[in-house]
């Protein structure tokens, strides 16, 4: 899964679980075995929505990026589909 947003008007919608449990249900229905993401750490509105949809986090980059003056962790998460 790559670059989801929520425009901030729709956040506390249920609009980006939505997305992720359409995005799942594809999966399951093509065959898919693995879905892989990653979130900016730091980002625990993202992070507690993709946990709570089954995501296990099983990597951390330190310092991945930076914007500006500022430096960001990655956090790299999997959900294994049963299809």
């Amino acid at each position: 899964m790559f670059s989801m947003y929520v425009r901030p008007e729709y956040r506390s919608h249920g609009v980006g679980r939505a997305l992720v449990e359409k995005v799942i249900a594809q999966a399951e229905e093509i065959g898919v075995r693995q879905i892989n993401l990653q979130v900016v750490a730091a980002n625990g509105t993202a992070v507690r929505l993709y946990e709570s949809c089954a995501f296990r986090r099983f990597g951390l980059e330190k310092d991945s990026f930076k914007h500006g003056a500022d430096y960001f962790d990655v956090a790299y998460y999997a959900l294994h589909v049963v299809g």
